[in-house]
Order: C-alpha cells, then sequence, then structure tokens
C-alpha cells in the first residue's frame, strides 16, 4: 500500500517508522510501501486519494463460463 503525504501526516504523525509495517483497510492487511509526494496528479476527483492498495481479484465478479 502506498499512503498519500495527507493521510501519512494525518494518521501517523510522518513516522517514517510506518514502512514496512502492516495496517488494516477494509479488513485486509496491507504492508506499507512508501508515501506518495504532493505531485501525484488528482485524476479530476473532487479530493485526491489517500491511499493506493492492491486489488483483490476476489473483489471482482467472475465471468460466466459459456460451453460452446
Amino acid at each position: 500500500m502506498l499512503l498519500s503525504t495527507r493521510l501519512w501526516e494525518r494518521r501517523f504523525g510522518r513516522d517514517p517508522g510506518v514502512l514496512g509495517q502492516t495496517v488494516w483497510r477494509n479488513d485486509r492487511p496491507h504492508v506499507v510501501g512508501g508515501v506518495v509526494g504532493e505531485a501525484m496528479p488528482d485524476y479530476g476527483a473532487d479530493e485526491p486519494p489517500e491511499y493506493w492498495a492492491q486489488l483483490n481479484p476476489e473483489d471482482f465478479p467472475k465471468p460466466e463460463k459459456k460451453s460452446r
């Protein structure tokens, strides 16, 4: 997981010790791999993202298998 600078400051008090630590988001463990600087694009959102995490394939519906 990557943290935004805002989240890192607000939630972790700019503690560099959070790097490599496991944090829980959405009932799943994530290892903090870094902090993303302010220069990241906001993707046109009203508020920029606070973190980026790997997607879990189980969160997506499986396509129906069709036989021929």
